[in-house]
Formats: structure tokens, C-alpha cells, sequence
């Protein structure tokens, strides 16, 4: 493969790599910002039928390099909405203060991802409309980890991702130092 035929492919490799990267970032300051007691639960794999599951079977699957490029958008896009569903699903936990420090730690603003205003409002929805309403992926990543835990200030913390982002000048916190391009404790 030429290297212009394979630019496309790289493209989207190098997002998937970024998106790795932007979420790995995310845990890692979640769990420094907003540590928790382990809790003792069995969180089994997903199960079928699962977009988690289809996309590990399809991996297998001979196609050809135009279906290759096709499943690989599709996938990306997929990764994108995930990112985005983990991110609104942590800030709901951990509140507005907290989600605020963590989103500008990690920048998201700069990650090109956005929840729609929509997928927010479904969060506020009474169960079983909420449920009956979410995207799929949304679904599959609920029934693997367990419905979302909710900060007294879910509604308020949702909000951080339908507006501009505060600006991060307050930060970084003083307890806080950025060693290689990440913030820890010292």
C-alpha cells in the first residue's frame, strides 16, 4: 500500500491512539481528584447481544481494504461516543466542583468530543423513560457497569459539558504539580 493509500487508515489510528491517550489522562485524574473506598462488586463482561461483544467477533472477520476503512469510521465514531458517555457518566458521579477541576485538568475542551444537548436531557428523564431513551452504546455501557451513581449535583455537573468551558486560569490547584504533562499530588 502506497503511503497516500494508507494515510486514511493511519488517520484513524492515530485518533483511536489520542482517544486512549485523553481517556487514560481522565481515570487517572478522576481517581487523584475524587478517590473512593473499592467497592467489593462483580462486574461481569457484556452480554450478547452487546456492541462491545459485536465489535470483539467482527474483528475477526475477513474484509476487504474499502469495507476495512468503513468498519474503522464507524468504530472511531463509536470510541468518541463512549469517551463521551464514560466522561458524562463520571462528572454525574462526582459533582459540578470536582467535574469542573477535572475537566480542565485533562483538557477536554481540546478533545473534539461533544454530548448533545439532548443525550443531557435525557439524563434528567424519570426511569423508565431515561432507559427507553438512551442511545445504544449508552445502554450497553449501563448494563456492564451498573447504573450511574448520582452526586447530589448530577443536574449541575451535566451542565459542564453544554457550555463553554470555564477558563482553567484558577488552576492548577496549589496541592497539586504537573510532572510530564500530568498533574499528581506531591
Amino acid at each position: 500500500m502506497a503511503p497516500a493509500e494508507y494515510e486514511p487508515y493511519g488517520t484513524i489510528g492515530r485518533r483511536f491512539a489520542e482517544l486512549g491517550n485523553h481517556m487514560q489522562a481522565f481515570l487517572r485524574h478522576w481517581a487523584m481528584l475524587a478517590p473512593e473506598p473499592q467497592r467489593r462488586q462483580f462486574i461481569g463482561s457484556p452480554h450478547f447481544p452487546s456492541l462491545h461483544v459485536e465489535a470483539h467477533i467482527l474483528v475477526g472477520q475477513k474484509m476487504t481494504l474499502a469495507e476495512t476503512l468503513d468498519y474503522m469510521r464507524m468504530r472511531l465514531l463509536q470510541a468518541e461516543e463512549i469517551a463521551g458517555e464514560i466522561v458524562l457518566r463520571t462528572l454525574q458521579q462526582i459533582g459540578p466542583e470536582v467535574g469542573q477541576r477535572l475537566l480542565c485538568f485533562v483538557n477536554f475542551a481540546a478533545w473534539g468530543i461533544r454530548v448533545s444537548r439532548d443525550r443531557l436531557d435525557m439524563e434528567a428523564d424519570p426511569e423508565p423513560a431515561r432507559s427507553s431513551r438512551l442511545p445504544l452504546l449508552a445502554q450497553d455501557l449501563e448494563r456492564t457497569l451498573g447504573p450511574v451513581l448520582r452526586h447530589p449535583e448530577a443536574a449541575r455537573a451535566r451542565e459542564l459539558l453544554a457550555h463553554p468551558f470555564a477558563d482553567a486560569a484558577e488552576l492548577p490547584d496549589p496541592s497539586l504539580t504537573q510532572k510530564g504533562g500530568v498533574w499528581a499530588a506531591e
